[in-house]
């Protein structure tokens, strides 16, 4: 009586918590001229791009590991599978994120390197000049571990240099719990789902993983995360 209860009681706190960090998503459906019925993605690439992570990281601890994937909460795996029907109809969604992913990672370097030259020519190593830092890519490494399970964006995500991406990711941002989580998970389920597909059997891209650097990436992120079971889970 006592488990049914506590049960009741998650299952209770579970919907609860979906119904308010699940935003509404809102579908617009052209003709093309064809006659062929195609869905505009953009109002659901701004919407999973631009949602903070802490409704993510909030419902993970709410909810209990069956209704998990691999850590990433059920509601993003609906909303990442709607996603992966409309990218297929023809829109560059991956390509897009893997884009934004390696030009953030370039504008921290860019501005990095600015800073340590204004700190050379003012000679001083005592003073710092203020470096803005964008905005860590968490939202697009998030969809590209869910994308990473399906064996058609597996091939896609090794094709558009997607490994190399995530693991600058990892790299530029290595305090970045969220990001080092669904960077663990897209590298894994790159070869987890290369397996089980047969499509890789030389284990292309392990190999590539390996020779990008993300062995270390990942035992860094291990390492600066240890108290992190979501990390550790993903990483291993």
């Amino acid at each position: 009586m006592m488990n049914r209860s506590c049960s009741n009681f998650h299952q209770s706190n579970f919907q609860h918590t979906m119904h308010q960090s699940t935003p509404q998503m809102n579908y617009e459906w052209k003709t093309s001229g064809d006659g062929n019925d195609q869905a505009t993605e953009d109002d659901t690439h701004n919407e999973l791009t631009s949602q903070p992570q802490t409704a993510d990281m909030n419902v993970r601890r709410s909810i209990s590991d069956s209704v998990l994937q691999r850590g990433c909460p059920t509601v993003y795996n609906r909303k990442n599978t709607a996603y992966m029907l409309m990218s297929r109809s023809g829109g560059p969604t991956v390509k897009q994120m893997i884009a934004t992913i390696l030009s953030r990672c370039e504008q921290v370097k860019a501005a990095t390197a600015a800073a340590n030259q204004q700190q050379q020519e003012d000679g001083s190593a005592s003073s710092k000049p203020a470096v803005t830092i964008p905005s860590p890519p968490t939202a697009e490494c998030s969809v590209l571990s869910q994308f990473a399970g399906d064996a058609y964006y597996n091939v896609v995500i090794a094709g558009r240099q997607g490994i190399p991406a995530l693991i600058q990711a990892m790299e530029t941002w290595p305090q970045e719990r969220g990001l080092q989580e669904c960077c663990c998970l897209a590298l894994g389920n790159l070869c987890c789902s290369q397996g089980k597909s047969g499509s890789g059997g030389t284990g292309s891209n392990l190999v590539a993983i390996e020779q990008a650097g993300g062995i270390p990436a990942i035992i860094q992120a291990m390492r600066n995360h240890s108290t992190s079971v979501a990390v550790q889970s993903a990483a291993c």
